[in-house]
């Protein structure tokens, strides 16, 4: 299951001081951290909370987790996959 961390401004692809949130493929928000830029919002969101790795892991099996815009996903198809209830 690919999980993206998303930042701050429209795109999701903000760099700075703002609220981040990882969200699955399906569009379904795990969490959100404010952060003061990109560099910390993986290991707040993730790297360092083995919690949610197992947590997530055991719901979702293998996780990749990538940035928002590193493929083709933007943050319009992630909310649309949510509306849609595509999880």
């Amino acid at each position: 299951m690919k999980l993206y961390i998303i930042g701050p401004g429209k795109d999701g692809m903000g760099t700075g001081e703002g609220p981040y949130a990882i969200i699955t493929e399906n569009g379904m928000a795990l969490a959100s951290h404010f952060c003061s830029n990109i560099t910390f919002a993986k290991a707040d969101l993730i790297s360092r909370r083995p919690e949610r790795i197992e947590k997530w892991e055991q719901e979702f099996g293998k996780l990749e987790v990538i940035y928002i815009g590193d493929d083709g996903m933007t943050v319009q198809k992630l909310i649309e996959l949510s509306k849609n209830g595509k999880r």
